[in-house]
C-alpha cells in the first residue's frame, strides 16, 4: 500500500530573493545618528566648527556598528550585518558635505542659527539560513533630527591699564 496516497506534495518553500531582503534591509529601525559638535554649545562665525556623528553618550557612529540583525523571510532566517558607506552633512546655512567617516568640518560666514542634519547612506551584506554573505547591492538612507546650532558674533573687548 502506497502511505503518500492520497496526499499532495508539499511544494519546497523558495529562499528569499535579493529583493526580499532589500525590502527587510530597508524596513530596519537603523540609527538615524546624533549630531555631536566641537564647540558643543554654540558656535562663532569665522570659526571653523568640527561635527561628527554619535549616540546618546558621544561616542562616534563609525565605532558603534550596528551589528548583525536576525529577521525570517518566508519562513527561513535571514541574518543582515548593515554598514554606513557615507554621511552627508547639511550645515543649515545652504551649504553641506559627503564624507566617507563621520567627521566633517565647517566655518559660518554668518550668525544665526543653523538647523544641521545628517543622512546617513547604509549598504548590508546578507545570508539566508547558515549559508555565505553576500553584498546586498543597494542602499537605504536615515536622517537625524536637526539640531539648532547657535551662531554667534564674537566681540572684541579692549582691555588695558588705566
Amino acid at each position: 500500500m502506497d502511505i503518500c496516497a492520497g496526499f499532495a506534495a508539499v511544494p519546497a518553500v523558495p529562499a528569499p530573493s535579493r529583493a526580499d531582503v532589500l525590502r527587510a534591509f530597508r524596513e530596519l529601525p537603523l540609527h538615524r545618528g546624533a549630531i555631536r559638535t566641537d564647540p558643543a554649545a554654540f558656535t562663532l562665525v569665522n570659526l571653523e566648527t568640527y561635527f561628527w556623528c554619535g549616540d546618546a553618550a558621544g561616542r562616534d557612529c563609525e565605532l558603534l556598528g550596528e551589528g548583525e540583525r536576525a529577521v525570517t523571510l518566508l519562513g527561513q532566517p535571514v541574518r543582515i550585518r548593515p554598514r554606513i558607506l557615507s554621511y552627508d552633512w547639511a550645515f543649515g546655512d545652504g551649504t553641506g558635505a559627503r564624507v566617507e567617516a563621520g567627521r566633517a568640518a565647517h566655518t559660518y560666514r554668518r550668525a544665526g542659527t543653523a538647523d544641521v542634519t545628517l543622512t546617513l547612506t547604509w549598504t548590508a551584506d546578507y545570508a539566508v539560513g547558515s549559508g555565505a554573505f553576500e553584498p546586498i547591492g543597494d542602499t537605504t538612507t536615515t536622517t537625524s533630527p536637526a539640531r539648532a546650532l547657535p551662531v554667534r558674533e564674537a566681540e572684541a573687548v579692549i582691555v588695558g591699564d588705566d
